[in-house]
């Protein structure tokens, strides 16, 4: 599947007043949340207007990032560091 949002400008993405805090309070480089939504490691559309994006963050300690993005208004939802996909070399499971 091809990641819908390849090569997506960062003057495209906007950060809510929470999305900034939540990015701040959690160590989170506006900078990752821009290279995991343009080279992710994979990435899951939930629905019309929701997709997940992974990626492994060398810099730090190669944790997953996941960057949940808002489709219809391109906008960022929430973004953390998630140690289970971590187990899963961040990949999400394919379920059948």
């Amino acid at each position: 599947m091809k990641n819908p949002n390849q090569e997506k400008e960062k003057n495209i993405l906007n950060f809510s007043k929470h999305s900034l805090t939540i990015l701040e309070e959690r160590g989170i480089k506006q900078d990752w949340i821009f290279e995991t939504i343009n080279n992710p490691e994979d990435f899951q559309k939930v629905s019309d207007n929701e997709i997940h994006f992974i990626k492994n963050i060398i810099e730090n300690e190669n944790r997953c990032l996941k960057v949940v993005f808002n489709l219809l208004t391109n906008t960022l939802i929430t973004a953390f560091f998630d140690r289970g996909l971590k187990k899963k070399g961040c990949k999400f499971e394919i379920s059948i």
